[in-house]
């Protein structure tokens, strides 16, 4: 079979996506994403200058799969929706995760623990469940700290092998962990 040549970007950059979720960063070479695409080098020196500006694309490619993973609709499904979502990933693409865990810049950008420093998301979900659990706006801010760090500890464990990765129980941990800390708030 003859190798491709017309490839799109957004095809190039699947490609390696793909190798950092079967294989992880390391193997992310300008051959194996050629072969990964069945293509010859060239279209993605035509495509991104570089290996570095490959990378540099692919890492934004990254960043916006795991962001696209963890949105929902409401404040609520959002929230709820995002630390699925992270544990989903963290079951099904634990490279993938490691990753966008590799240096801040990802991290914050990514989904997961990153939510915590996205002041419009933080706003928006604090100001929901202050009014879903009736507490004061600082109570609602620790409520939604809480469940970003709890979810990021569960992904750790996963990470680690210290959490077998098993959904289900992951997210009841995860739905447990919540339902206990909304309600010592609300006898607080």
């Amino acid at each position: 079979m003859g190798r491709k040549t017309a490839l799109s970007p957004q095809q190039l950059l699947d490609a390696g996506l793909d190798i950092i979720i079967r294989q992880g960063y390391a193997a992310v070479n300008i051959k194996t994403v050629a072969q990964a695409a069945g293509c010859s080098t060239q279209p993605i020196v035509w495509a991104f200058g570089n290996i570095e500006g490959y990378r540099a694309a692919l890492r934004r490619h990254a960043i916006a799969y795991a962001q696209a993973k963890t949105q929902g609709q409401s404040p609520a499904d959002a929230h709820a929706n995002a630390g699925y979502a992270y544990i989903d990933m963290a079951i099904e693409a634990p490279n993938l995760i490691r990753y966008l865990r590799s240096d801040e810049r990802s991290l914050r950008q990514s989904g997961g623990i990153a939510m915590i420093f996205d002041a419009a998301i933080t706003l928006e979900r604090r100001k929901f469940w202050e009014q879903t659990l009736e507490v004061t706006a600082e109570e609602a801010q620790k409520f939604v700290d809480f469940c970003v760090v709890y979810t990021e500890g569960i992904v750790s464990m996963l990470l680690s092998g210290v959490l077998q990765p098993d959904k289900e129980n992951a997210y009841r941990l995860l739905r447990e962990g919540g339902e206990a800390y909304a309600m010592y708030l609300k006898k607080g």
